[in-house]
């Protein structure tokens, strides 16, 4: 026995361990998510309502903070005046040569080809050479070209006024940026060779399109015989930019210009009022009192800063003890071990740092946290009371971190009780999908929606809120793989894993009915009366349910030995006593054992196993007593031989199971003949478990169990009220004396227990 107890201190002292070590981590991240390096010093107040509280008086000067909006502004006008800068070539001469011998060579390519117009017989020759020049020309522009050729005596001759007025123009400053590209008016031109800079306006300026377009207008001024089209395209892709844009200079121009603006206007000095009780929040006094805060909190102290967060400690840590002694006093059964503990730190824990780390991104909206996720999984895992109350704390938390946010903690609790109400009654998990997110997002648009109505917000500061809700939403559905990693991680059973279990269609119910059906129909019915009678007390009416149809699989291994299922003769009969409560007994270990391989949840084993408790299997033990009298060993028969090995009930669903089975065999034997007796019958059957210790580490109150009692007589009262109607049933089946519940329900099979729970209950 002490080998034994090792293990088992050593395995307490383990879980005690863990469970003060997991609240010790919760507490460090829950205060760690404090935002330390802020100092509030206003209370919150609304743009466009009356300032509430007190003359508010600067202790200290201050400048006065532009907006963003006019920071943004400034910006946006100083990029547009600071000319860009753009490097005059030092080859100027050499771009001049390259012209004229690019130019002479088209001359000279042109000139070949009006020598070949002039003989229209070789029109093949003709194309071809067309089409090897730089440029296109229309039927018409080639005889006008062919004409002036012919008149002038030469190509170089004719279109000298295009020559000079190309060169003319290449000595201009061309652009190698097309001038729409650049949003100033002005543009720096930088001569490095002579060190010199000059600011020129972009209409004296020219890209190469421009400078292309003048020098056909000169052109044309001398060559009127030529359309501008066609002086265009001779002179196309000829010229080249004289200056070059310089990114590296032009941006450092542009930065030193950005570093010139102030982000103040003006000041206010020390002793002068911000702003007096009544006035309207307007915005330029709202950029006075932003200013103040910006201004006290750089100039606050160290101690001013270690007093706040002592402060919002002692809030943080009061809010959350509130939670954890509502566990220790009316939830010991999650509070008491770590693998139920820990999903809760887990979860309030994990969205208080989000809300930490969204407080500080800029680009993270404290709307997108989920943290309706927190109360929905604890939810689903434990009852919606531990789900509100985390729902309370986890509001609170957040709306310290921001900045003790009143519209925060009012969207978040509204949306989170909205997420809570959505899955108390849920039945499959497909419906979380959909009812769920959507309770959540009309949490948060009746608070922000009210709010902006009240506060007669702009419109586009109320739509701006939409975008992050709806993402609020969609992350609801990460409760999903959270709440699995929870039931897979710490081995919890929620009411959704045992609504999947609750179908009779699952293995073992399917093998159940087909292998022993007295045992599945008997299974049903005490589903049935302990599921009505854990929803009248308040207790998990879906575990007594889904343990009601599993507590007697253990019967399939023989199922042929318990009367319900023979069909045929009474194999106890040529069985002593000791080996037929051996095998009664064992339906209970074949049972866990046949749960275990199916894979279900601790709970529903736990009912298999403790449903007979340590009852007496009275009939088999009475029997041995009548053998050992007639071969004169009276008291050689010991009781503890004729008892379940256990565990006794320590759950108010295990205790109704117990009651249930005991209650639905025996008065299905005895079939009690009016309402009156059947009442008795359900009494009796429930005081002898009570006097035998069944029910002794049972949390059962009395009241509870005279509420398990009505609601058994209600739900057999609707099984029976046909028969109980008729009189002749009343004549003809009368109910058994106390102790002949046996001979009744085995008349017909010879004394074979119909059902053990039927042999313990219903003998007093």
């Amino acid at each position: 026995m002490a080998q034994s107890s090792k293990p088992s201190e050593s395995r307490l002292q383990t879980d005690v361990v863990l469970k003060w070590t997991g609240l010790v981590v919760f507490a460090v991240i829950v205060l760690a998510s404090l935002p330390g390096n802020t100092f509030r010093i206003l209370p919150e107040y609304n743009l466009l309502e009356p300032w509430r509280h007190d003359d508010l008086t600067a202790d200290l000067t201050f400048p006065i903070l532009k907006s963003a909006q006019e920071i943004e502004a400034e910006e946006t006008l100083t990029r547009r005046q600071t000319p860009p800068v753009f490097i005059q070539s030092t080859q100027q001469e050499l771009l001049e040569e390259e012209l004229e011998n690019r130019w002479n060579e088209r001359l000279e390519s042109l000139e070949q080809v009006l020598d070949q117009r002039s003989n229209p017989s070789d029109s093949v020759a003709v194309g071809q050479a067309i089409s090897t020049l730089p440029f296109a020309l229309d039927s018409p522009e080639w005889d006008q070209l062919q004409e002036l050729y012919t008149s002038s005596g030469g190509i170089q001759q004719a279109l000298s006024p295009l020559t000079e007025a190309l060169v003319q123009v290449q000595r201009t400053i061309i652009l190698d940026q097309t001038l729409t590209q650049i949003d100033p008016i002005e543009v720096m031109v930088r001569n490095t060779v002579e060190r010199t800079e000059r600011t020129v306006n972009k209409s004296v300026a020219n890209d190469r399109q421009t400078a292309l377009e003048e020098a056909a207008t000169i052109a044309h001024e001398s060559l009127s015989s030529l359309s501008l089209s066609t002086l265009r395209e001779l002179a196309s892709d000829l010229l080249q930019p004289t200056t070059n844009y310089s990114e590296i200079e032009s941006q450092r121009r542009l930065d030193n210009a950005l570093s010139k603006l102030s982000n103040t206007k003006g000041a206010i000095a020390q002793g002068q009022i911000i702003i007096r009780r009544g006035d309207i929040v307007t915005e330029e006094r709202a950029a006075h009192l932003e200013s103040y805060v910006a201004a006290r909190s750089a100039d606050v102290t160290q101690i001013e800063r270690w007093t706040r967060m002592a402060g919002e400690m002692i809030l943080v840590i009061g809010i959350n003890l509130i939670l954890l002694v509502y566990l220790r006093l009316y939830r010991p059964d999650i509070f008491g071990q770590w693998r139920t503990l820990y999903p809760v730190l887990i979860v309030i824990a994990l969205m208080t740092a989000i809300t930490r780390v969204s407080y500080s991104v800029d680009s993270f909206q404290a709307e997108m946290v989920p943290l309706a996720i927190a109360p929905i999984v604890l939810t689903i895992l434990f009852d919606q009371r531990l789900g509100m109350l985390a729902m309370l704390t986890l509001a609170s938390t957040t709306a310290l971190i921001q900045d003790s946010s009143y519209e925060f903690y009012l969207a978040t609790m509204m949306a989170g009780s909205a997420g809570v109400f959505s899955v108390k009654q849920i039945q499959k998990r497909t419906h979380f999908f959909f009812t769920t997110p959507a309770a959540v997002l009309g949490g948060y648009v009746l608070v922000y929606g009210g709010l902006a109505i009240s506060q007669l917000q702009p419109l586009d500061v109320a739509a701006g809120r939409v975008v992050p809700l709806l993402i609020n939403a969609a992350l609801i559905l990460f409760a999903w793989p959270l709440l699995l990693l929870f039931e897979k991680g710490f081995r919890l059973t929620t009411d959704l894993a045992l609504q999947e279990l609750s179908d009779t269609n699952h293995p073992l119910m399917k093998k159940l009915m087909n292998e022993a059906p007295g045992t599945f129909h008997h299974s049903l019915q005490v589903s049935n009366l302990a599921e009505n009678a854990a929803n009248a007390i308040g207790a998990n009416g879906m575990l007594c349910r889904v343990g009601g149809y599993f507590h007697d699989i253990g019967k399939m291994d023989r199922p042929q030995f318990f009367v319900e299922n023979q069909t045929e003769g009474n194999r106890h009969d040529v069985l002593n006593p000791i080996m037929s409560q051996k095998i009664i007994r064992e339906h209970v270990s074949k049972g866990v054992e046949m749960g275990r391989e199916a894979g279900l949840p601790a709970p529903i084993l736990r009912i298999i196993q403790t449903h007979h408790g340590t009852s007496l299997i009275r009939f088999f033990f009475d029997k041995a007593q009548k053998t050992t009298d007639r071969e004169k060993e009276v008291g050689a028969i010991e009781e503890e031989d004729y008892r379940y090995d256990g565990p006794l009930p320590t759950t108010k669903e295990e205790g109704i199971l117990m009651l249930a089975d005991g209650v639905e065999a025996a008065s299905r034997a005895v079939k009690p003949a009016d309402e009156k007796k059947l009442d008795a019958l359900i009494a009796q059957l429930i005081e002898i478990p009570l006097e035998d210790g069944q029910l002794d580490q049972c949390p059962l109150t009395i009241p509870e169990i005279n509420a398990v009692r009505e609601s058994f007589f209600k739900t057999l009262k609707g099984l029976y009220h046909q028969r109980i109607e008729y009189p002749e049933d009343k004549d003809s089946n009368s109910e058994p004396a106390s102790g002949d519940t046996e001979a009744s329900s085995d008349s017909s099979s010879k004394g074979t227990p119909k059902d053990e729970s039927s042999q313990d209950s219903s003998t007093s």
